[in-house]
């Protein structure tokens, strides 16, 4: 995983001593001031001045004085100078960096704030706290807090915050690969930015464009947007931002295959991370310095070149790991373990990949990917419930005019405008029930359709699971050795196959809770086969056969179709029960225009009748039995599919035909 480190010191205000001096100078004029300060609130905000000036040097001296502070706060009963001790010991626990206390201190700190009403102090420690979970690769953590933020913001209007806040969500969004999403924050952010005329805001956001085309591979627009951080960053003489810069305009050089120039640039951000011991920077400077040397070797075959190239990559990762960042990790590990197999050092190089598929699988998974979903369905309600706060208010204020226009007419008029107002509310409230009622059968439908797919999809695989287990515990004498091992790898693959089964019906059907509508694509119909033939692996009793054409295409919704599909076999494996060879074909037909696919087994067939829910929307059903063929009838019609049913019990067979349109490629 590539990245562009961007850091961005948020610089709180210190006292009036700390207007006109900075640095050590600063420092030492406020430790004169410091001993002939009294007991009192002054030299509670002498010493959060001095610890301040401290965690801008990097110098953990300063944290004894915050400490100092602390005790004095509590002494004195003084709140918002103990919050501000809090806030500085967090910020010396991050640059450690101890991610734990950090978290801690700043929570004690925002205790405080909320304890007080200081919305102030609160926006600038959720950021706080956002940046921390941001760098440990908790992005829904960051974004909770980076949201908490920007509502305060917005409230209090302070376009500078609120251009902060919206940065770092763009950054989250990129980081999940939501590039839409990230430009979209990122162009908020920059309105605020100069809004408030805040170049170094400006600088940073400038970085923030160029890393997320540097994702996209748009070199052209990463190299403007480089160039034009670089410009300001030299104006404002800004030693991060420049070597920032530098390090995005060498991966441009390195995108465009000049490595000597993309090695000198990347170098030139690496002495400026050493200087300031920015670790991050450190470390992804080594890392692109290593890619730089490793794509010489392929145009060179130069030795020296992959033997610098497994220096700087081995650098990095030492850097990212004894400090907690695993970002960068996965990228080294690839890189390493292409070394290792030019070096025909075979051992190590599969050891490195399995490495880099576990820190790349480990960043982020489905769960994180899910809750930040939630968190900006949240963040949304909350804008919509604002908005209708405002309109609420400005219907009551036209409400208001009216009344005093019609009160003017006299008695006769007012009462004929109540009557009026009174007639039409309750009009448009009957109206806003029946769309309600209208909204709440079709919920009642959904739910009822979803509980229908998990009954039929995952009964099957359960009970093999619970026959197992049963036997396993009340007889394990019947089994022997070789039988024992058999059926516990089929029940660990079975159970295997239903856990990503109930992933991917529960997040389909999360998807379909909303509008109940399919979502047609393009899909190879054998990649759907494959997937429905490694669900049941529960099934192994029962002879399966799959001929499905290779790379043939069909337009329809993946989802609905496999449910469909699974269901039918599903009923197909129950029939077959103390059948002697039990068999089931599933068979694809191109038909020109269409596909059908054919769903067969030698189950002894049965009455037609039992078939009649597929067709009659009429069909009662039962709760432990009907639900089945209702679920397959309205997803047959959801996605066109005409169905059809031929079950013989003189030949033993029941035979089931679907037939959807192929579609227009």
């Amino acid at each position: 995983m590539r990245k562009i480190f961007l850091l961005l010191t948020i610089c709180s205000a210190l006292a009036n001593y700390a207007q006109k001096k900075q640095g050590q100078d600063l420092i030492d004029s406020l430790l004169l001031e410091l001993p002939k300060a009294k007991q009192d609130t002054n030299k509670v905000n002498l010493l959060n001045a001095i610890a301040g000036e401290y965690t801008n040097l990097y110098d953990e001296e300063g944290k004894k004085y915050a400490q100092q502070s602390t005790v004095l706060s509590q002494k004195i009963n003084f709140k918002s100078g103990e919050a501000a001790s809090y806030e500085i010991i967090g910020k010396f626990y991050s640059m450690e960096p101890d991610f734990k206390k950090a978290i801690e201190y700043y929570n004690n700190a925002i205790k405080i704030g909320v304890s007080q009403n200081d919305f102030k102090r609160l926006a600038k420690l959720y950021k706080k706290m956002g940046n921390i979970y941001q760098d440990n690769n908790n992005y829904a953590s960051a974004l909770e807090y980076y949201f908490k933020s920007a509502k305060i913001d917005e409230e209090l209007h302070n376009a500078n915050e609120l251009g902060k806040d919206y940065v770092y969500i763009a950054e989250i969004y990129r980081g999940l690969d939501d590039f839409k999403k990230s430009k979209y924050y990122l162009d908020i952010s920059t309105k605020n930015a100069v809004k408030a005329n805040d170049k170094k805001l400006l600088t940073y956001i400038y970085l923030s464009y160029a890393h997320l085309y540097e994702n996209q591979d748009q070199t052209d627009k990463v190299e403007f947007y480089a160039k034009k951080a670089y410009l300001l960053a030299k104006e404002l003489h800004n030693k991060n931002y420049i070597g920032t810069s530098l390090f995005a305009l060498g991966l441009v050089a390195e995108k465009k295959g000049n490595y000597e120039q993309a090695i000198l640039k990347i170098n030139e951000a690496l002495k400026i991370s050493t200087e300031q011991e920015n670790i991050m920077g450190m470390a992804n400077a080594c890392n692109e310095l290593g890619i730089c040397y490793y794509k010489m070797y392929e145009k060179s075959k130069n030795a020296s070149d992959l033997k610098l190239a497994k220096e700087n990559l081995e650098k990095s990762n030492k850097l990212y790991l004894e400090n907690d960042l695993i970002d960068g990790v996965p990228d080294n590990y690839l890189y390493l373990s292409q070394i290792d197999e030019k070096e025909n050092n075979y051992k190590n190089s599969l050891g490195n990949y399995k490495l880099y598929s576990k820190f790349r699988d480990s960043i982020l998974n489905t769960s994180t990917k899910e809750s930040i979903k939630n968190l900006e369905d949240q963040r949304t309600i909350d804008l919509k419930n604002k908005q209708i706060q405002i309109n609420k208010l400005q219907i009551e204020a036209k409400e208001k005019q009216k009344w005093y226009f019609i009160a003017g007419l006299g008695l006769l008029g007012i009462i004929g405008g109540l009557l009026f107002y009174q007639s039409r509310n309750r009009k448009k409230s009957n109206e806003k029930l029946q769309v309600l009622n209208h909204d709440l059968e079709k919920a009642n439908k959904t739910k009822m359709q979803f509980f229908g797919i998990l009954n039929h999809d995952l009964r099957s695989p359960v009970v093999s699971l619970i026959h197992f287990l049963d036997l396993q515990k009340n007889a394990p004498d019947l089994i022997d050795n070789e039988t024992k091992i058999r059926l516990e790898k089929q029940t660990s693959d079975s159970a295997e196959q239903l856990l990503t089964q109930m992933e991917d019906l529960l997040l389909w059907s999360k998807g379909q809770m909303e509008n109940f509508e399919p979502n047609k694509q393009f899909y190879f119909i054998d990649e759907i086969f494959n997937d429905l033939e490694k669900e049941f692996v529960w099934a192994s009793d029962v002879k399966m056969e799959f001929d499905v054409p290779l790379k043939l295409k069909i337009f329809t919704d993946k989802e609905y179709l496999k449910t469909i599909i699974r269901n039918l076999m599903s009923n197909a494996v129950k029939v077959l029960q103390n059948i002697p060879d039990p068999k089931i074909l599933c068979k694809v037909y191109d038909q020109g225009d269409f596909i059908q696919i054919l769903i067969k087994d030698n189950g002894g067939g049965t009455n037609i009748e039992k078939f009649k829910a597929l067709y009659d929307d009429k069909m009662s059903i039962g709760t432990t039995k009907g639900l089945g063929m209702h679920v397959i009838r309205d997803l047959c019609k959801a996605i066109d599919c005409k169905i059809d049913v031929d079950s013989n019990t003189i030949v033993g067979e029941t035979k089931i035909m679907l037939c959807i349109k192929k579609g227009l490629i």
